[in-house]
């Protein structure tokens, strides 16, 4: 019964010390990346336990003899009152065990995170999946962004969500009492360059308009431009809906699963008044149950529909972004603009509102003639210097 040092390296093991590194130490034990040696082992309390059977027991905040010390003698007073609670040797899995529980539990939610969260997990397996979840340090996972950038070629913001969800896997495993320490939270997230948001201009809508006229492509396009919904929402819209006597649109979120109600502009109301005429379906645009194979499907045609149209690097969430810049652009306040888009808050609707240049002139104008228009209201008397 006592304090002692156990050495971790064979090479160790026919050496006295006291846990301390000195001359005696060998030279071609392991070290750091830096070049520093590794820490050879670590204080243990060894006792008996309430079974009369020799327990060794290692603690993280044991650093050394004092500590080993003071630790056995709050466990032998503590077996002394029948209160002795030793701490149960933890099976730790690897990631990619704990992984297979994570995605599990991650059905409960909705589709489409789901589906990206097991996307995820598949890189992570494939990278980390072999280590235990307390061998993952901010090193592997330095090295695992790296790995992303050179060899998947991939942005660094899908590296941040890759990370994320690692992040969200290990605090589980806290949660549930697996491991004491996130790493992730360590790892900054790598900088992600802004880039403009690709919106419309006025002769590629008339373009557009002219070129798939009659066609369902153009008015689910139309939905989009003049309502704003995601492409998932437009492929779920059922005619019942479609309130014609109020010119309102009933639809639920994809994202958040609320209720959204939102006006009919006329021009898309016309066309949904004859579009109607011709459909025998209940939902509007297509009777597959929606999911997420279905809105990539959509998704893929309408990239390369756009292609062909000549409008390079438009994907239809795109239309939701000219929606959102153009509400801005026609004097919309922000308040509006983020209850027609549904956001909780404005600063989501700031990264889908892009001003055109035309709008900010037109801004500067304004501006411009106020203020002229202040001077001829004022006289300013001139001082002079002394």
């Amino acid at each position: 019964m006592g304090a002692r040092y156990r050495k971790h390296f064979s090479l160790c093991k026919d050496i006295k010390c006291k846990g301390k590194q000195g001359k005696h130490c060998p030279a071609e034990r392991p070290r750091r990346l830096s070049g520093e040696y590794k820490k050879c082992g670590a204080w243990v309390v060894e006792l008996l336990d309430e079974s009369s059977k020799w327990k060794t027991i290692a603690f993280k905040d044991v650093r050394n003899k004092r500590d080993a010390e003071k630790r056995l003698a709050l466990l032998i007073g503590d077996r002394e009152r029948g209160l002795l609670r030793l701490p149960k040797k933890t099976n730790v899995p690897t990631l990619a065990e704990y992984s297979v529980q994570f995605l599990e539990n991650a059905k409960n939610g909705r589709e489409n995170t789901y589906l990206g969260k097991k996307r995820v997990v598949k890189t992570l397996t494939k990278y980390l999946g072999n280590y235990k979840l307390d061998r993952i340090t901010t090193f592997y996972i330095e090295k695992f962004r790296t790995d992303r950038t050179k060899v998947d070629s991939v942005k660094n913001i899908t590296i941040n969500t890759d990370v994320d969800i690692l992040s969200s896997i290990l605090n589980r495993s806290i949660e549930e009492g697996i491991i004491e320490v996130n790493p992730c939270r360590k790892v900054k997230k790598l900088k992600v360059m802004q880039v403009r948001d690709r919106i419309l201009t006025g002769e590629e809508i008339g373009h557009i308009q002219e070129s798939l006229k009659g066609t369902k492509d153009v008015l689910m396009i139309l939905v989009a431009l003049f309502g704003g919904l995601r492409l998932g929402e437009v492929l779920s819209l059922k005619w019942s809906d479609v309130n014609f006597a109020k010119k309102e649109l009933n639809f639920v979120q994809s994202k958040t699963g609320k209720r959204l109600t939102i006006p009919i502009a006329d021009r898309l109301l016309e066309e949904l008044v004859e579009y109607e005429e011709k459909s025998n379906n209940e939902r509007l645009f297509d009777s597959e149950e929606v999911n997420q194979k279905l809105v990539i499907k959509y998704s893929s045609h309408f990239s390369r529909l756009f292609k062909k149209l000549g409008i390079e690097r438009f994907t239809f969430h795109n239309l939701r972004h000219s929606f959102a810049s153009f509400l801005s652009d026609s004097g919309s306040d922000a308040f509006t603009t983020q209850s027609l888009l549904g956001h909780a808050s404005l600063s989501q609707t700031a990264h889908y509102t892009h001003k055109r240049m035309s709008a900010k002139h037109d801004t500067i104008e304004g501006m411009e003639k106020y203020i002229m228009g202040m001077t001829g209201k004022c006289k300013i008397t001139a001082i002079n210097s002394i």
